[in-house]
């Protein structure tokens, strides 16, 4: 629509039409030049991205006044499309919207989209990415996001140099602080979710913001790695929804051996998968791409949530600690996660977390295509909508574990005194723990005698893990 506008313009001067054709084709390219920094470099980090659409909306309306009043006119038009651009701003509606009961905080818009953070009902506080994703926040997940650094730094012997890749609200990285680091470098990608994160989440994320060992980089978490002169002792890489943009090269093989390069020598790195938002395939694709990047690798459960499961790939250089005394010596430094974490108040309970080992069950994912840079399937297949039935989380995440951890062997991990025998039996345990939590969830729609059934149900499974499994002691 703007090109015959603009041929219009120029032809007024009765010039050729080669003359015409030329002038258009100069504007045009300028347009294109101006345009392409103007709007994600000035306009969109200013007023955002429905206020910069209206600008642009505005500089067409200016172009068709300028043509309708044939250049005469030209004060009142221009009053007029001041008022309407007035208006435009003064009335425009708000780029989130929440459901009933959730009370928006604040809203942070740039060039990668809008950014806010809500309260839910509950109290408890998230961040809204684009009005489609929700990161993590407070609430129920308080503790486990904790988990996501502490995880990896018990794994670690003496953790010093770590990488946190994907902010959300911080409390994740935060948590890194709960140990004697030297330095933490947390990488963002999207500048408004740092913001975010500093103004709605300090109560939680407060010494992030002031801890000098941190830097907080607003850049892209993997050319960050890459770039590093520097090795790390434990690189983390957030939850990352499979249908966000650019996942699939965090989730890549490229990627995988970036950061096994960048590790020292008993360097751990963890990528923790949202299963609840996987299926079979899905989780086959980063299975055996993690499995052919590293020479030991792990998965562990970051949570006992049956609703929403994460799940942790550790890969290493060298194999994982997970000896008895050992995770008992580092967990007796840390009193204050063991108040904090049911997880983490023993090496026993700490020890249902291991699911199995990558490298012996490495053909039960065979059959998956790998996810490369110049193969991103995960990219193809992240997006595909998936039915909650077939959703990894409950009752299928356990089949899925029956179904690909066969093999009970475990060359990846550095495993003490223990018998391959007694880590079977803890795994067993873990599966009973998570069954009777499964169990446990309450359904409304159950009758009273279904819900007597599953309570007796859950029961027995907690019974059976404290049989595998007698030094543990997850709550009922």
């Amino acid at each position: 629509s703007v090109f015959p506008l603009a041929w219009d313009i120029f032809q007024r001067n009765n010039e050729e039409h080669g003359q015409v054709f030329g002038s258009m084709s100069f504007v045009n390219k300028m347009g294109c030049c101006i345009g392409a920094l103007l709007a994600p470099f000035v306009l969109m980090p200013w007023v955002g991205l429905p206020a910069t659409m209206m600008i642009v909306g505005s500089g067409y309306l200016a172009l068709i006044l300028v043509l309708k009043f044939q250049f005469r006119k030209l004060p009142k038009t221009y009053i007029l499309l001041f008022v309407y651009i007035v208006i435009c701003f003064a009335f425009q509606p708000s780029p989130v919207h929440l459901k009933k009961g959730e009370n928006l905080l604040g809203v942070y818009q740039g060039a990668d989209g809008v950014v806010s953070a809500f309260e839910g009902e509950d109290g408890s506080r998230h961040i809204l990415f684009n009005q489609n994703f929700v990161l993590n926040g407070t609430g129920k997940s308080l503790v486990w996001q904790k988990q996501e650094s502490w995880i990896p730094l018990i794994l670690h012997p003496d953790p010093k140099n770590i990488s946190f890749i994907g902010l959300a609200s911080g409390v994740s990285a935060a948590a890194v602080l709960d140990f004697p680091i030297s330095r933490l470098e947390a990488v963002e990608l999207v500048p408004e979710v740092i913001i975010t994160a500093k103004n709605h989440f300090s109560e939680w994320n407060q010494k992030l913001f002031e801890d000098n060992r941190v830097s907080i980089v607003h850049h892209d978490g993997r050319q960050i790695i890459q770039a590093s002169p520097d090795n790390y002792d434990v690189i983390i890489t957030t939850l990352l929804q499979p249908d966000q943009d650019g996942v699939t090269n965090i989730y890549s093989k490229d990627f995988f051996e970036i950061a096994k390069e960048k590790l020292s020598d008993d360097g751990i790195f963890i990528s923790w998968i949202p299963f609840y938002q996987m299926d079979h395939e899905l989780s086959g694709i980063i299975m055996r791409t993690f499995e052919e990047s590293f020479s030991h690798a792990i998965v562990i459960q970051g949570n006992m949530d049956p609703l929403w499961p994460a799940i942790g790939l550790v890969g290493s250089n060298s194999p994982i600690k997970f000896g008895t005394s050992y995770l008992e010596d580092r967990l007796s430094k840390f009193s204050e996660l063991q108040n904090e974490s049911v997880l983490m108040k023993s090496a026993a309970n700490f020890k249902l977390l291991l699911v199995g080992d990558l490298k012996a069950n490495r053909e039960a994912f065979q059959q998956y295509p790998l996810n490369t840079d110049n193969m991103p399937m995960f990219g193809f297949l992240g997006a595909k909508s998936i039915q909650p039935g077939e959703r990894l989380r409950g009752i299928n995440y356990l089949n899925w574990v029956d179904q690909k951890f066969t093999i009970k062997d475990f060359p990846s991990l550095d495993r003490g005194s223990m018998t391959t025998e007694s880590i079977s039996k803890i795994i067993e345990a873990g599966k009973n723990y998570y069954a009777a939590r499964t169990y446990s969830v309450d359904l409304p729609l159950l009758t009273i005698d279904e819900q007597l059934g599953r309570a007796q149900q859950a029961a027995i499974w907690y019974q059976t893990a404290k049989e595998l499994h007698p030094s543990s002691s997850l709550e009922q």
